[in-house]
């Protein structure tokens, strides 16, 4: 499965129906941090910076599309995310498909330092590490232009035509899932026919559910018109604070200092 670019779905801070947290005040809920390959491909979630709700996870990617024959086609993929007491964030998104022998290139690494509000992206196969602060504009350092996800979250307009995708989002209700209290919610984001590949009109529906006691999100189903599914779950939660090394750039990697300017996206995460 080749990345065909990327796009995150910006996860806005908010309490928890039981007032024991103070993540997720909207009703409905806010859509999570998604890490896509294209549209039809997903390869992670990253969590919001949330303080004092440590957490260690694996992250199981399912994707099943349609081929041109009818057949069902199923990519999986597996990766880390973990987040400290500071609200630091450590995520490892891994394209290698399960099962298959893995290539390094494949695999990218992001780290938010909280404590520093400095971000980290590695490149694991070249030694690589490029270092985005928000420094002395006398640095020396270049700029980077702040990455800025396509808000498909809401309602916008696109240049050209009139119509607009419309989405909308429901709060489900409490459920429970592996005995965990989760809140549910579902963003229906329905897409017309002019701003279509095929010209036809079609909807993407995206169901989440949030750990109330995690103060984020441990499962994501996303399904489209053409009878593609994908779908992200935590899986080996730990609810323990990773030790600080893991959200510093590793030693021995050749680090490339980037100034950012404006507002930035922690979980932004760019895929080899």
């Amino acid at each position: 499965m080749r990345p065909l670019g990327f796009l995150l779905l910006l996860c806005l801070s908010q309490p928890s129906l039981f007032a024991q947290a103070i993540a997720q005040r909207d009703n409905p809920l806010s859509s999570p941090n998604l890490i896509a390959t294209g549209d039809n491909g997903l390869a992670g979630i990253s969590p919001a910076a949330q303080p004092e709700f440590p957490f260690t996870a694996t992250v199981e990617v399912e994707n099943r599309t349609l081929s041109p024959d009818g057949d069902i086609v199923v990519h999986r993929l597996k990766g880390q995310i973990a987040r400290d007491i500071f609200g630091s964030l450590f995520t490892v998104v891994d394209l290698n498909e399960v099962g298959q022998p893995a290539i390094l290139s494949n695999i990218t690494i992001h780290i938010y330092d909280a404590r520093r509000k400095t971000d980290f992206t590695v490149f694991p196969a070249s030694k690589y590490v490029i270092e985005y602060f928000e420094g002395d504009p006398n640095s020396g350092a270049p700029y980077t232009t702040p990455f800025r996800p396509i808000p498909t979250t809401r309602r916008h307009q696109f240049a050209g035509p009139t119509e607009t995708i419309r989405t909308t989002r429901k709060d489900l209700g409490l459920e429970t899932l592996d005995g965990r209290p989760v809140r549910h919610g579902r963003e229906t984001a329905a897409i017309p026919a002019s701003l279509s590949r095929d010209r036809k009109a079609f909807k993407i529906v995206l169901d989440y559910w949030y750990a109330q006691d995690l103060q984020t999100f441990v499962r994501v189903r996303r399904r489209n018109s053409d009878q593609s599914v994908q779908t992200v779950i935590l899986r080996d939660i730990r609810r323990e604070s990773p030790p600080e090394s893991l959200f510093r750039a590793p030693g021995g990697y050749k680090v490339t200092q980037v100034r950012q300017t404006g507002e930035y996206n922690h979980g932004y995460c760019p895929l080899p």
